[in-house]
């Protein structure tokens, strides 16, 4: 049996219902802020640091190379079991030793 996409995020009407919503959904700002804040502290005068937008419907592509860290915040929980797995499982052969998801 084909598992239902539960990710509604390609459709331009559920993104901005969401937008319009965004505010109201408690924490999710100070979240999103305290997230940003830190990376921003911790890497924005570090060359070596790339932050890369991916569509996780898709695999991650090998060209991508290794990663040090790898982070989400409001986007796994919209995928289908089968590519969460799927997706966990890349991410873990992608991270270098010591590195964090």
């Amino acid at each position: 049996m084909a598992e239902l996409s539960v990710n509604l995020w390609s459709s331009d009407c559920h993104a901005r219902e969401y937008l319009a919503r965004a505010d109201s959904i408690p924490h999710r700002a100070e979240g999103e802020g305290a997230l940003l804040e830190g990376l921003e502290a911790r890497f924005a005068s570090d060359a070596a640091v790339t932050i890369i937008g991916h569509d996780l419907e898709c695999p991650l592509s090998e060209s991508l190379g290794s990663f040090d860290a790898v982070v989400s915040s409001f986007a796994i929980h919209h995928l289908g079991h089968a590519r969460k797995r799927a997706l966990y499982e890349e991410a873990f052969d992608r991270l270098r030793p010591g590195g964090a998801f």
